[in-house]
């Protein structure tokens, strides 16, 4: 019993670092900056862990997309939004706020399911120029060059405009599953290069944010929004060909089988996790906790959104 529930601990951390190291990197980037919304209850909510339950626990199971729907549908829900997030790169695109300790130039890019989604609706970023999303771009699931929002900050250091155009790419490098000691500037070069590709993106609104105590926070100036149908196709790029390139080194390995299906089993269920509730009335937060609760225990629960933190990590 001790060696399985040993075996399955090493395979949640593996699985792990296949599915979810770059949603690691955009973790790190986000300013942890903390702002009270404005409504003293607020109507939102996302999916976090039972504090009371490892992820290492053999009982722990991740979050289902099953689980999600059975909540949207609950009584006490308006509405959902999922906000899924990536990382991509641009070694010429200046970053407004640079982190010395990554050897690339990355950038944070949030899909937006809907045109008024819901850092505009908190007024926690404004739109100062240009416009957002239109139904037909949030629905593409081809694009020649993709809608984005940008911050003035990116916009000003990189000399951006509306209707300016510029690219990202999707880069895919090797990174091993039983290395504890990972050397970034190692990793991070040409000769460790599985494949990628490069995108075209096309400026149509400049945001600005909104400020605290007068003081102007930039917890967003990395950000840039576009629909979330293309954020999904440059993780299903990226997580296709970083599994197929594990599976050529280790699909002989005793415990590639598991790592197999929990491939497959995020691949799924990835917006799972990104999920964000909208309450009819936040008054009714006791009755909808309870009810989600039911759903998610024991690995799960449901958490009240009330600042810029949890919104910037959901």
């Amino acid at each position: 019993m001790k060696l399985k529930t040993i075996t399955k601990a090493f395979l949640v951390v593996i699985c792990s670092v296949i599915f979810f190291y770059i949603d690691t990197i955009v973790g790190q980037s986000a300013l942890k900056t903390v702002k009270q919304l404005s409504n003293e209850f607020s109507p939102m909510a996302k999916i976090t862990f039972n504090p009371n339950l490892s992820v290492l626990d053999p009982n722990y199971e991740k979050v289902k997309l099953e689980q999600v729907n059975k909540i949207a549908n609950l009584d006490e829900v308006q509405e959902i939004e999922y906000s899924l997030d990536f990382v991509l790169f641009n070694q010429e695109l200046k970053n407004p706020y640079d982190d010395p300790i990554t050897p690339l130039n990355e950038f944070i890019v949030t899909g937006a399911s809907n045109s008024n989604f819901v850092l505009l609706k908190e007024e926690l970023i404004f739109l100062k120029e240009g416009r957002s999303f239109n139904e037909e771009e949030l629905m593409k699931t081809a694009f020649e060059k993709v809608p984005v929002l940008i911050s003035e900050e990116f916009a000003n250091v990189n000399h951006l405009t509306i209707g300016s155009d510029f690219c990202l790419d999707n880069s895919v490098y090797f990174i091993p599953l039983y290395s504890q000691d990972l050397d970034l500037e190692k990793l991070y070069v040409d000769s460790n290069l599985v494949t990628k590709e490069t995108y075209d993106f096309n400026v149509i609104g400049i945001f600005t944010q909104n400020k605290i105590d007068g003081t102007q926070v930039p917890a967003f100036s990395n950000h840039i929004f576009m629909p979330e149908t293309f954020v999904e196709l440059a993780r299903n790029f990226y997580f296709t060909n970083a599994h197929n390139a594990h599976k050529k080194v280790y699909q002989n390995e005793s415990w590639w089988d598991e790592i197999e299906e929990g491939y497959h089993f995020n691949c799924l269920n990835q917006k799972a996790s990104t999920t964000l509730f909208i309450l009819k009335d936040a008054t009714k937060w006791n009755d909808f906790e309870a009810k989600a609760n039911e759903i998610l225990m024991p690995s799960h629960q449901i958490k009240r959104i009330s600042t810029v933190h949890d919104l910037v990590d959901r």
